[in-house]
């Protein structure tokens, strides 16, 4: 039978140095760069508040909704003038000449601009709107020349001028010799004078 013996350590023979005991190392220095120093916080600026002006919106003008009053009918209604015109091309002034500025039919006649007192209308006819006229809604004017007598009479009535010619002359020569007036005087007296008198129709509402 075979029987197993365990081997003993070996011992250091007498007299042998003993085995120095193994010497830590020292480290080796550092020699990176230290880390760089960390950067202040630096505070954020504010905002700085802006004013914002408030528009207002401009109010759009409501359409009117009202429906346009219906115009009345037009009826023909002819106009005169208050007073009787100058003759065109007489002169200005009072009383400028000793003697009359027309012979008309053996009658001296004064233009109303070299007269005293001019004459002034006391009494007028309207003349008729002719028919044709009133139809077509047609308008114009007619002067009238004519001579006032020393009783305030119209006599020699012409047409001076007609707008629209051919329309409105007969009524107008009918209604001036339905006029009556005060007569023009001179020096105190009454003389026979040359006015101008217009006509004037119109469709009035």
């Amino acid at each position: 039978m075979v029987e197993l013996v365990r081997p003993r350590a070996m011992e250091p023979p007498a007299g042998a140095p003993a085995a120095a005991a193994p010497m830590a190392e020292a480290p080796a220095p550092d020699t990176s760069p230290p880390p760089a120093p960390l950067p202040k916080p630096v505070a954020a600026a504010k905002p700085t508040p802006v004013a914002v002006k408030r528009i207002s919106p401009k109010k759009k003008p409501t359409p009117s909704t009202a429906p346009p009053s219906p115009s009345p009918e037009r009826t023909p209604q002819p106009q005169q003038t208050a007073a009787p015109q100058e003759p065109s091309g007489a002169g200005g002034g009072v009383g400028k000449t000793a003697g009359p500025s027309h012979m008309v039919g053996g009658m001296g006649v004064y233009d109303a601009a070299v007269v005293d007192i001019p004459p002034r209308i006391i009494a007028r006819e309207l003349p008729q709107y002719p028919p044709g006229a009133r139809r077509l809604h047609l308008e114009g004017t007619v002067l009238v020349s004519m001579i006032i007598d020393s009783q305030g009479n119209p006599t020699h009535c012409a047409v001076r001028k007609a707008e629209p010619k051919g329309v409105f002359e007969e009524s107008a020569l009918a209604a001036a010799s339905g006029y009556r007036f005060v007569p023009g005087k001179v020096a105190g007296q009454n003389v026979a004078t040359l006015v101008l008198v217009p006509f004037h129709f119109k469709m009035t509402n």
